[in-house]
């Protein structure tokens, strides 16, 4: 008997080629996931320590009497006062 109906049998190539686009999709998914999760961990553990350690300034920040002046530019008295203070303590 010859069936008169076209044959209804799916192309498993087509089946193939859209399980691999949407297994492609999902490892896609999955791994913009896990990179903002990662990048998401970084930030705030980079937040966490700005905060407990005072970061995120300038950089330039230091304690001491150095601060009192920083802008390198001393006249040539007070430069012969601090250089004889240095040679005297390292004779010490």
């Amino acid at each position: 008997k010859s069936s008169s109906k076209p044959s209804t049998k799916r192309n498993p190539s087509k089946k193939k080629a859209s399980s691999t686009s949407t297994d492609n999709d999902l490892i896609a998914a999955i791994r913009g996931k896990s990179l903002a999760r990662r990048e998401a961990g970084f930030d705030s553990l980079m937040a966490g320590l700005e905060d407990r350690y005072g970061g995120g300034g300038s950089g330039n920040k230091k304690k001491g009497k150095r601060n009192k002046k920083m802008d390198g530019d001393i006249d040539d008295d007070e430069f012969e006062k601090i250089q004889a203070k240095l040679m005297k303590n390292k004779r010490k």
